[in-house]
């Protein structure tokens, strides 16, 4: 079972996303923050995707994206952009990340970018 790591602060969004993914077959982790021991919790859990909003508590989604795309481990775990960030389609490009949903979303944009990236990676 493919394991994705929801890192995101609004409980609607948490609850409705890990709805559609845990339907899908997927295992679901959630962070509702970013702090500096991101890259030890996320190599704890090996996940094969992280789910990462841009406007999250403490060092934030972009900063947490540099420090996992930092580390020789988590750099192979992709990750997609989850934001209503009006540049996140840029900050995903600048950050390396392998894909963005911009929110709001559709469940079937979701749910066909989701699966786009685990094919690929």
């Amino acid at each position: 079972m493919k394991r994705i790591l929801i890192c995101e602060d609004d409980q609607e969004i948490i609850e409705l996303t890990t709805i559609i993914l845990r339907l899908t077959g997927y295992q679901v982790y959630v962070f509702k923050s970013c702090d500096d021991g991101i890259v030890q919790k996320v190599r704890n859990i090996k996940p094969d995707l992280v789910l990462m909003d841009l406007w999250l508590p403490e060092i934030g989604g972009e900063a947490a994206i540099i420090q996992l795309k930092s580390d020789l481990i988590t750099c192979r775990i992709p990750i997609i952009v989850f934001s209503a960030n009006n540049s996140a389609v840029e900050i995903a490009k600048r950050v390396n990340a392998e894909g963005c949903i911009t929110k709001p979303f559709s469940i079937t944009c979701f749910e066909d970018t989701v699966s786009a990236v685990l094919k690929r990676a």
